[in-house]
């Protein structure tokens, strides 16, 4: 189970930095399902299964905030600072 929650935080992250949140939306039922169908075949039970599902979509909601905060990261390290002009004391026209 440990694993399933650690590949679905990998997940999680690399959506966050390819996609926007609109993502999650399939891709939380799609990964509860899978997670829950192999942790249930693997240990016979319903309640792991089910909380394995619940941890997959938590987790791949964590990764990609992990994942958005990256590419916020990445992004704003790309940027160069704004360099302040230095102002010249005003002069009147005449």
């Amino acid at each position: 189970m440990l694993m399933a929650v650690l590949c679905n935080s990998l997940i999680g992250a690399v959506l966050g930095m390819r996609f926007k949140v609109r993502v999650l939306f399939p891709v939380a039922p799609l990964a509860f399902a899978v997670t829950a169908v192999i942790v249930g075949l693997a240990q016979a039970a319903v309640e792991p299964a089910l909380l394995a599902g619940v941890l997959a979509v938590l987790m791949i909601q964590i990764g990609y905030l992990g994942g958005l905060l990256t590419r916020w990261s990445v992004v704003a390290a790309r940027t160069s600072p704004k360099r302040w002009l230095r102002s010249t004391p005003a002069t009147p026209h005449g």
